[in-house]
């Protein structure tokens, strides 16, 4: 199990990649199956981690391997929404660039209350929505 955080970094590595093709159409059409694939892969490849490491007794490495199964349920959904041309690009781009919404693995963990004031903040960088209350009625 030591080498958990090496599986985990191969497989965050390479959604960074398909991040950026998935925002190119027709790329995407090539590469968006491939991360579906991707992410079949991890959930195969995390349960048996999952089922190994809680034989073992080994709870905490279990439930992280949990996690990245859930993340690979994610790449599965992407990679089909990356596959329809032009609406799945944009789609994704929004996802990315202005909700900065990342079902990370472990050690990219971010604060939620940071990631509430990022995905305001960019809603008023790309839409001119302002986050501020709307006052008294």
């Amino acid at each position: 199990m030591s080498h958990l955080g090496d599986v985990e970094r191969s497989f965050s590595s390479a959604e960074k990649v398909l991040n950026v093709t998935g925002y190119v159409p027709f790329v995407s059409s090539v590469t968006g199956p491939l991360r579906a694939l991707m992410g079949k892969i991890q959930v195969i490849v995390f349960a048996v981690l999952a089922i190994n490491a809680y034989m073992l007794g080994q709870k905490a490495v279990g439930e992280r391997c949990v996690t990245c199964i859930l993340n690979g349920f994610a790449n599965i959904v992407r990679g089909t929404v990356e596959s329809v041309t032009l609406l799945g690009n944009l789609c994704c781009f929004i996802y990315d660039k202005v909700m900065l919404v990342r079902f990370g693995y472990t050690g990219e963990k971010t604060d939620p209350a940071s990631l509430q004031t990022r995905v305001f903040s960019n809603l008023e960088n790309y839409f001119g929505i302002s986050s501020e209350p709307l006052g008294e009625w």
